[in-house]
């Protein structure tokens, strides 16, 4: 939902785009919502006990496709972001302008985080599909770990970005604004 917020951000609230990816996301959610009671019901249903231990003896052949309506999302989010930086580097033209430089991270930390989902997704459904049963953990645990990491990352780095803009409107102001005063003695007269 964050970086919803932030591909939101990029298009400035454009309710041609706000409306139709809340409608995408919520259509991604509910679909896997769905897929996921589906899963459980059928794997309550072929659980077993062995050696005192639950086990499931099978699932759905269709498990693999669990991650692919997220990766959709994410590939239309990767659509749409590369879409407006592109616009954006085209349509401004003094590139150093520091909103110029926070759009320019903010669109290039958005196109590699959605790219980064959407390879990890679709690693993980292949891998799923094509991959030893025994893989399909190492697809779970990558989508477990791999999206908070990098959405970190986009915080640090927005984080940095505006700090570090700070920093040098800070360093600009003290070259202004330093004045030496020569120094007065006691005795010396003010009167002009």
């Amino acid at each position: 939902m964050i970086l919803q917020l932030r591909l939101y951000a990029l298009y400035a609230y454009d309710k041609r785009i706000v409306l139709p990816v809340s409608a995408l996301f919520v259509a991604v959610f509910g679909g896997m919502m769905v897929m996921a009671v589906i899963i459980y019901q059928y794997e309550k249903n072929h659980e077993a006990q062995i050696f005192g231990a639950c086990a499931i003896l099978g699932s759905v052949d269709w498990l693999y496709l669990f991650w692919v309506p997220m990766m959709g999302l994410d590939f239309v989010l990767v659509l749409l972001a590369g879409y407006k930086s592109l616009q954006h580097y085209f349509q401004v033209p003094d590139k150093n302008w520091s909103g110029a430089r926070l759009m320019r991270a903010f669109a290039r930390d958005s196109i590699l985080y959605f790219l980064c989902n959407f390879l990890v997704y679709l690693f993980s459904t292949l891998l799923g599909k094509f991959g030893p049963v025994e893989y399909y953990q190492l697809g779970a645990i990558t989508i477990t770990v791999v999206p908070p990491v990098s959405a970190n990352r986009l915080l640090i780095n927005m984080y940095n970005s505006v700090h570090t803009e700070e920093e040098e409107e800070i360093d600009i102001k003290r070259v202004h604004y330093d004045v030496e005063l020569a120094p007065m003695s006691m005795g010396s007269s003010l009167e002009v």
